[in-house]
Formats: structure tokens, sequence, C-alpha cells
């Protein structure tokens, strides 16, 4: 028998035998349809991702199909397979492809993995992220009323006011409140 080709049916015949003294037999055959034998492929060309220190949401690609096989041989177009996405850290939210990360709050770095599964086949992917470490810095502030001011000759006093402050900033953003400084006058 050659292979039967079809996916939807079964296919029959039948055929005659005889022996030496001429007794037939007719012998009738089912031959089952073809199974299709799924080949899923589920990958990702990165095995790690950089993270902006602001944070930031960024999709990346995921390849996600089956592709059908009948006796060892291509046998259709492929079809796209689902996947989930999930994150095994809490500043770091993940939907399908899209990976949303949160402002990191230290200098130092920080990386966690996000995990996909596709659907039927169960195939995992495991995508490193890295988010670089912020960088905290503080801006001084200081100002005076008056600059100069026209004096008599005779003693006077005038008074100027000093503001002197410091504003602590997370990656150029303010995100303290202000602290005093101290200020002395050194002429």
């Amino acid at each position: 028998f050659t292979a039967n080709d079809s996916v939807t049916e079964d296919r029959t015949g039948s055929f005659i035998v005889q022996n030496a003294l001429g007794k037939q037999a007719t012998v009738t055959f089912t031959q089952k349809k073809a199974v299709i034998n799924w080949i899923y492929t589920f990958s990702h060309p990165h095995t790690a991702i950089p993270i902006k220190n602001v944070g930031e949401t960024t999709s990346i690609t995921i390849t996600s199909y089956k592709t059908p096989y009948v006796h060892g041989s291509v046998y259709g177009d492929n079809v796209n397979v689902d996947f989930s996405s999930s994150s095994d850290v809490d500043w770091c939210t993940c939907s399908g492809s899209s990976i949303t990360a949160n402002e990191n709050p230290d200098t130092t770095g920080r990386s966690g993995k996000i995990i996909y599964t596709q659907a039927e086949s169960g195939k995992i992917v495991i995508v490193t992220i890295a988010q670089a470490p912020s960088v905290w810095t503080w801006k001084y502030n200081l100002s005076v009323s008056k600059n100069s001011w026209n004096s008599t000759a005779a003693p006077t006093s005038t008074d100027v006011e000093i503001s002197a402050y410091r504003q602590k900033h997370l990656n150029g953003r303010v995100v303290d409140e202000m602290a005093t400084v101290d200020t002395t006058i050194v002429n």
C-alpha cells in the first residue's frame, strides 16, 4: 500500500485472492487517515533585555507557531500559537510581548526574569531583564535678597535675606523636599 495522505478520510479498497484450485476470496481493507504531527517553534532572539533606570515599556519579538507534518513532510502553513508571560520580580510586569518596568530607586542595578510559556506545547522561553542603576544627585541653591546696595558714610544696617537649600534628585527629577543648608560669611 502507499501512504494515505488524506488527513480527513480513511480510504478503503479490496482485492481478490485465488488459490491453486481456483477458489477465490475477496479481501476488503480500510487504511486510516493520515495523522498530523505538529512541530512547535517557540523562541526569542535575545537572552537579556536592557531596561532604562527611569523605567520603561518595551515590546520584544517572540516567535510562536506550529508546523503541520504528515509522513515526515510539511503539510500546510504554519499556525500561530498563543503564549503567556509572567515576571519573577514585583517591579516589572508583562502582558504578551510587552514589558513594563518601574523606575529603579537604587544606585545598584537589578535584574529579573520574564517567563514565556507557549499555550499548546508548554515550551518555555526565559528572558533576563537587566535594569541600570539610578543616579541620585543633590542640587544646591543659594540666593540673597540683595547682591549690592549703596550705603552712606555713616554706619548703617541693611537686612539681607540668604536662602540656602539643597534638593535630592533621582535621575534628574526632584524627589525630596528642600533641606536647609548652613551658610557662613567668609569676607
